[in-house]
């Protein structure tokens, strides 16, 4: 059976695009007349380096030195059967097949995009020990007073118009089984879900309240129109983490968290710099998309037309230079603005009826209202 084009699955697209990146590799070494002693394979002709075995060894991190003979060995195996599969879909003439081409774009770009994200925050400086201790006292719920959790989870479907009656038989159910009978009686459709989570797998925007629930009792996490997503914390049992125990994984997200602050502080300036133009069906994206805007005294300016639903981080330090609008929407329900290291000043302008500015500075950790 011929293979055409069109029937390569996603996953040998990516496979092919991975080789054809690594084959290139090869190629130019072999154009740059490689020393034979770098040489380890070849493939019909096609020189495969140690350079080349290297860097795929790097991705498997903490290999014990007495294993890397092996795992070498394997590497250029895989490495060769990647070159024979190369030069096989080049045969087919697969390397001009459309699918094919955007699959080693999307490689290339994808490659390109790490290597300035490396290169970008090659700066960041190591989060100190004070840095670790503050953040374990600031969040007990996940460090001295960890808990495991039972959690039932109960999404209804329910009409706009008894949510509030919902919400108050919630609230009063004394178990989740009197509100799941009571669901019942109503008629409502309910789908439920039981699972253990460790408080660190509890998504952070409703860690604290949750924690801060008696066995038995129930919240809403989440609500539309139509639905309603309720947790209720069956059981759970105390488990802290000493500050030795979490310091390794504290350290690792201050570090991460640094960088991707970073990072999106070098997008607010690339936006700012850069000329963005949408064409056809994409057009009206430049007017719901958050525009960035700098002044000649440094100071920063966020608007958010059509807000609904938007979420912008400025994880630079927040002065009262710094202005964020949320406009031309009649409501502003959804839109977040998150502020890092505010200074009392900094306005947010919601432009929604009855709002008005909203000083960010006397908010802890910098979440504006909406």
């Amino acid at each position: 059976m011929r293979l055409e084009p069109s029937s390569l699955r996603p996953a040998a697209l990516c496979l092919m695009a991975a080789a054809a990146l690594l084959s290139a590799c090869g190629k130019k070494e072999a154009e740059t007349a490689t020393p034979a002693t770098q040489v380890v394979a070849k493939v019909n002709g096609q020189e495969l380096t140690v350079h080349q075995v290297n860097f795929l060894l790097q991705a498997q991190r903490g290999l014990p030195a007495s294993q890397v003979e092996q795992a070498s060995r394997q590497v250029l195996s895989q490495l060769v059967d990647q070159e024979l599969m190369v030069q096989k879909a080049i045969q087919m003439k697969l390397d001009q097949d459309p699918q094919v081409l955007m699959a080693l774009e999307a490689a290339r770009r994808e490659v390109m995009v790490r290597a300035y994200s490396d290169h970008a925050t090659r700066g960041v400086p190591v989060p100190t020990e004070e840095q670790a201790r503050v953040y374990y006292a600031d969040n007990p719920a996940l460090f001295s007073a960890r808990r495991i959790y039972s959690i039932q989870e109960i999404v209804v479907q329910a009409p706009a118009e008894i949510q509030g009656e919902l919400k108050a038989k919630l609230a009063a159910a004394k178990t989740s089984t009197d509100f799941t009978n009571w669901l019942r009686d109503q008629k409502l459709n309910a789908g439920v879900s039981v699972a253990i989570r460790p408080a660190e797998q509890l998504p952070m925007n409703y860690l604290q309240a949750f924690s801060a629930l008696p066995d038995g009792k129930g919240m809403v996490l989440s609500e539309a129109p139509g639905a309603m997503r309720i947790a209720f914390r069956a059981a759970s049992r105390a488990e802290p983490m000493s500050f030795d125990q979490a310091k390794p994984a504290i350290m690792a997200f201050l570090s991460n968290q640094a960088r991707r602050e970073l990072l999106q502080s070098n997008m607010a300036g690339l936006r700012t710099g850069g000329k963005v133009e949408y064409f056809g069906k994409f057009v009206d994206t430049a007017a719901s998309a958050p525009a960035l805007s700098s002044t000649r005294d440094g100071s920063l300016s966020v608007t958010l037309p059509g807000a609904s639903g938007v979420s912008v981080s400025m994880p630079g330090a927040a002065t009262p230079s710094t202005e964020v609008n949320l406009s031309g929407a009649a409501s502003a329900a959804g839109a977040e603005v998150r502020l890092n290291n505010v200074s009392a000043g900094v306005q947010v302008n919601v432009a929604a009826p009855g709002a008005s500015a909203v000083d960010a500075g006397t908010l802890r950790g910098g979440l504006s209202g909406k």
